[in-house]
């Protein structure tokens, strides 16, 4: 779970940048998070917490199905992108990204973590060796 969480807060972190890097030439970030979904990872847990965390987040409303994950992705790649930033600036100013959570793809603001400059920083200048 912390590898998981990890990967996604790096995702935003970097999302967020790219957005203040390449908002002003029209292009866009955004999150999409499907949220609690009954993929394969779970149905291969122990039968007993399998049936646990089912009863849970159905009577809470959260479990949605794998294709309603799907659907949640492909439908924050066609709203309309945020504002640009007013110029191009470092990975270290802050930004507006667009966070979409759950299947229904629920605006959220992103953690503190993710929107921290000095992180961000560290995270793009990682993900820039690869490119």
């Amino acid at each position: 779970a912390s590898a998981c969480a990890c990967s996604k807060t790096a995702a935003a972190m970097h999302a967020s940048v790219a957005h203040r890097l390449w908002g002003p030439l029209g292009l866009s970030a955004v999150v999409a998070d499907p949220g609690v979904v009954d993929t394969a990872i779970n149905r291969e847990w122990p039968p007993a917490l399998r049936g646990v965390y089912l009863v849970v987040t159905r009577a809470m409303g959260l479990l949605g199905r794998p294709s309603a994950g799907a659907a949640a992705v492909l439908h924050a790649c066609f709203l309309p992108p945020p504002p640009p930033p007013q110029s191009t600036v470092s990975p270290t100013q802050p930004t507006q990204l667009s966070y979409l959570y759950g299947t229904r793809g629920v605006p959220l603001s992103p953690s503190a973590v993710v929107m921290d400059p000095g992180l961000q920083g560290e995270v793009w200048a990682f993900l820039t060796k690869f490119t």
